[in-house]
């Protein structure tokens, strides 16, 4: 038996031997791992050169010479067309190389632009859980950089999800914003950035339209057309269609203003311009458009052939919310002229061109008409059921559009009506004695309010009395404290007036109001914005008005302006009180010198 001694000799031995051959095969494993890990970014190195070469990239080396934004966009013109979902790790992969390689090379346009395409995937500054800190952060980086265009491509990014939030302060700013970057865009006196100025004009044209503001929509669509291309690239001439849908644009907000001749002023020279550049799909939208706007006028002969042409290339096209369009038209007409079995059959195809667009608004239009044409042929409960489905579509494309501003009064009220006339041809289906029933027991309950009413005022009309003269004392020195603030109003107006010599304007025409606009705005900003707001019905005419009041000029000086009789002045405003709710004249200039 070993002694303890030999034993502790032998397992220190022992112990050596397993620590040596730990170390020796920890080494092989390590440089294995090592050679396998270097292989794997080969591969991947691989799959990224080979992906840049698939979408089109030139090389890294060529790409890092790019510093010019019109060049840098027809790249991702290119790679776009060519992008499969199925590389989006190896794509973002590219990108963030291409984002290194341009910060160490000094080359921050393509910096910015590798940025944007990350940004673009949700991915490099893009935050998941605060959205909105991402998009702050590109602009942060986009002005840094010194890169023009990059800050203006990132506000206009910025104001995307600005008006997605659907948040007033928000909207307001978002617009704001664009008008910012409209300004800075124009100084620069630079056609290169005319691509970039025009989808910052679509913004702001679509947001107006989309707030129901088509006043600013139209003067910002005519300012749109007079963009000028840079050399070598035609963006915005006669020839271009982007030129006609602009056009095309102008006529459909005039024709939502009611201005039937000025929309088809516009839809005549695209259809014309459409003609001339051999441009069928043009050709057949605004001919529809042309079409809609006889229809709209009663022109059923003229109508019909235009919108018949935009249903069969609407079709062929698959493009089915336009047909849905041209065809409940065309039905509406063969049900007006007392063909109803022509405007059944139109009607089933605009039904079915209605659900495969997949688009809530069309079927807003489709079955009004549906309920209509059975009332017509004496059908009042089905006409009853499409009324309420009316009422469902249009409440869904209520939740769809922007909250703060709701329905347009037109849709309240033709909603309203659809489902009367449903119910009234319904009620007249109803038995006589139901009806009279009806009538006695609603009489009664009319006489009963109106007895329990009439003993209830002769209890109140003593405590009322009481009250109205404490009332009165309390209006009274209200209404001194307002006109001492309204004496320094109309002072502070008039010291602004003396600015810019009002009373020598003139608004007669567009130009003029445009012109007026540019002068008011930099002295009253917002001023219009917010009368808008504040009341939704206010019409144009009553906007000039309110706007030359807060000048603070007589009613004499106000028609001189407008080129119209004093009366014609004192009516306006009689009646935007009126619907207003405005008492007398100390409120309504109270009103309008504390918006």
């Amino acid at each position: 038996m070993l002694s303890p001694q030999n034993q502790l000799k032998k397992f220190m031995r022992f112990l050596y031997i397993i620590t040596h051959l730990f170390k020796k095969y920890a080494l092989i494993l390590l440089i294995a791992i090592s050679f396998q890990a270097t292989a794997q970014n080969s591969i991947s190195d691989a799959k990224i050169d080979s992906l840049r070469q698939s979408l089109g990239f030139p090389s890294l080396d060529s790409l890092l010479l790019i510093n010019e934004e019109a060049q840098l966009y027809n790249i991702e013109i290119t790679w776009r067309k060519n992008y499969r979902k199925k590389n989006k790790s190896t794509l973002f992969k590219l990108f963030q190389k291409i984002e290194g390689l341009a910060a160490d090379n000094m080359n921050p346009e393509l910096e910015m632009k590798a940025a944007f395409w990350l940004f673009r995937f949700k991915e490099g500054m893009y935050s998941k859980t605060e959205p909105r800190l991402g998009y702050e952060n590109l602009v942060k980086k986009a002005v840094t950089s010194g890169v023009f265009w990059a800050e203006i491509e990132a506000k206009n990014w910025f104001v995307s999800y600005l008006m997605a939030t659907k948040n007033l302060k928000n909207i307001e700013s978002a617009i704001w914003i664009l008008k910012e970057n409209i300004d800075k865009i124009t100084k620069k006196h630079d056609a290169n950035l005319s691509r970039l100025l025009i989808n910052t004009y679509q913004k702001l044209i679509a947001y107006y339209y989309r707030l129901g503001d088509l006043t600013n929509a139209i003067i910002y669509s005519k300012k749109k057309l007079t963009i000028e291309s840079p050399k070598n690239l035609d963006l915005n001439s006669a020839k271009t269609r982007l030129f006609r849908y602009t056009l095309n644009n102008i006529g459909v907000y005039y024709r939502e203003l009611h201005q039937l001749d000025s929309s088809t002023y516009y839809f005549q020279k695209v259809f014309d311009l459409s003609i001339k550049e051999n441009d069928s799909l043009w050709n057949s939208v605004s001919g529809g458009n042309l079409g809609e706007n006889f229809y709209l006028q009663g022109s059923y002969q003229r109508a019909l052939p235009l919108l018949q042409r935009d249903a069969d290339v609407s079709i062929k096209l698959k493009s089915w919310g336009n047909a849905s369009n041209a065809l409940i038209l065309i039905a509406d007409i063969y049900l007006e002229k007392g063909n109803f079995k022509k405007a059944k059959q139109v009607m089933d195809q605009a039904i079915q061109a209605a659900h495969s667009s997949k688009k809530i608004k069309r079927l807003g239009k489709v079955y009004p008409f549906v309920s209509k044409y059975y009332k017509t042929i004496g059908q009042p409960t089905i006409a009853l059921e499409y009324a309420d489905s009316t009422i469902v579509v249009m409440d869904s494309i209520k939740s769809i559009k922007n909250q703060f501003f709701g329905l347009r009064v037109e849709q309240l009220y033709n909603k309203d009506q659809i489902k009367r006339a449903a119910q009234k041809e319904k009620i007249i289906q109803n038995s006589t004695i139901r009806q009279r029933n009806y009538g006695l027991f609603f009489l009664g309950l009319l006489l009963f309010i109106g007895y329990f009413i009439f003993r209830k005022s002769k209890v109140k009309a003593k405590f009322k009395e009481n009250t109205l003269l404490n009332e009165v004392d309390q209006v009274t020195e209200e209404l001194s404290l307002k006109k001492e603030q309204l004496d320094n109003n109309i002072q502070e107006i008039n010291a602004q007036k003396n600015r810019v010599n009002w009373s020598e304007l003139k608004i007669n025409s567009d130009e003029q109001w445009e012109n007026f606009l540019e002068l008011f705005e930099k002295e009253h900003p917002k001023f219009i914005y917010r009368i808008k707001v504040e009341f939704s019905s206010i019409t144009a005419g009553e906007i000039r008005l309110l706007s030359i009041t807060r000048l603070g000029l007589d009613d004499i000086t106000i028609a001189s302006i407008l080129g119209v009789n004093i009366n014609s002045v004192s009516q306006t405003r009689r009646r935007f009180m009126r619907k207003s709710n405005i008492e007398n004249l100390l409120v309504f200039k109270e009103l309008i010198f504390s918006i």
